[in-house]
């Protein structure tokens, strides 16, 4: 069996009443409500601590899916790593974790109901439900602030 034919471990866990998928790998610690500081009193995507760790808590449903909703209570906090250290990810429930071979993974081109193709690196379909993988390092990334355009002189 080559190293590409094992299957991969998946977190599914849901945003928005959508599924999405992190690499098993890429989590490094699952805090649940209570655990740490209330999200309620964070802002989305700023600088929060947990246990005396920074870390730049984003929920991903804005980028994701274009809504700005609110963080629900229950939540639960993934916090990334090692690529990703520094990050962490707020979502509405953590469901499971599955094993899913290579190739059960499909390629996703987007679709008008998915999330942003730029953040999924593939989909796996369980039953009748789109479970997007994301790709973390893109999700987490800063949004670039827009520059002032510069007028010519003439």
């Amino acid at each position: 069996m080559k190293s590409s034919d094992k299957p991969r471990q998946f977190l599914i866990a849901q945003v928005s009443s959508r599924m999405i998928a992190l690499d098993i790998q890429e989590i490094v610690e699952i805090i649940s409500p209570g655990a740490g500081p209330g999200i309620d009193a964070m802002e989305r995507e700023n600088k929060n601590q947990i246990r005396d760790i920074s870390y730049n808590l984003v929920y991903p449903a804005e980028k994701l899916f274009g809504l700005p909703e609110p963080i629900p209570p229950s939540y639960r906090v993934l916090l990334l790593g090692p690529q990703n250290s520094g990050n962490a990810l707020a979502v509405d429930s953590v469901e499971s974790i599955i094993r899913v071979d290579q190739g059960d993974i499909q390629e996703y081109s987007g679709t008008s109901n998915g999330p942003a193709p730029e953040f999924v690196s593939g989909v796996i379909i369980q039953g009748e439900q789109a479970v997007y993988i994301l790709k973390p390092e893109k999700l987490c990334r800063p949004r670039r602030k827009r520059q002032p355009v510069k007028s010519r002189a003439r």
